[in-house]
């Protein structure tokens, strides 16, 4: 069972939980962003693009968590984009969201948005040049008549993982600063935020 078995200042919190993950160190409590990324590095950099990107998706959902305070399951596409808007781009929060769908929750590249009627079609590579790339928009009728506009899209694992390390420069630097961000990073870090290893 893992459990905080140390008491920290808050300061100390944002230390553990952001540490490099290009850093290694033998001990027993480790923050779960500083785990999350130095596994999404090792996927990326390796023969694993898939699975890091997932994991760096998966990243933006516990960042969202720290950044909102909560962790209410019927809130998480709302704070997966809050904090996408505020520390990655305000454009794209919609079309990475549903990318995280598609590999979460069937290890696929395809998202079906039933309540804006759109279907998401994903492609990705590792090249490092636009995070997204349009390739397609066209109409489709489903088998119940329901018309969907379908989106068809490359996605760049590189420049992701690239802006999803330069949002936690960004949310860190606020967080330093920002006592509502302290209160609500505190709040979810017994939680969320270390791992004890035995």
């Amino acid at each position: 069972m893992e459990s905080k078995t140390i008491s920290l200042t808050v300061n100390e919190e944002i230390e553990l939980f952001f540490s490099n993950p290009n850093i290694y160190e033998e001990k027993t409590s480790y923050g779960t962003l500083y785990l999350l990324r130095r596994d999404a590095n090792y996927c990326i950099d390796g023969c694993a693009k898939w699975a890091g990107a997932m994991v760096i998706l998966a990243g933006i959902d516990l960042l969202g968590k720290f950044y909102a305070g909560d962790d209410g399951f019927r809130k998480v596409s709302e704070r997966f984009k809050a904090y996408y808007n505020q520390y990655i781009d305000n454009n794209n929060a919609e079309i990475i969201y549903q990318l995280r769908n598609s590999l979460l929750h069937s290890f696929g590249l395809y998202s079906k948005d039933d309540k804006n009627y759109k279907i998401y079609q994903f492609s990705l590579c590792a090249v490092n040049e636009e995070l997204i790339r349009y390739c397609s928009q066209t109409s489709y009728i489903d088998n119940l008549n329901k018309q969907y506009q379908k989106i068809s899209c490359l996605i760049d694992l590189i420049k992701l993982r690239n802006k999803f390390d330069e949002s936690i420069i960004k949310y860190k630097n606020e967080l330093i600063v920002n006592k509502n961000l302290r209160t609500k990073f505190h709040k979810m870090f017994d939680i969320y935020g270390i791992k004890t290893i035995s």
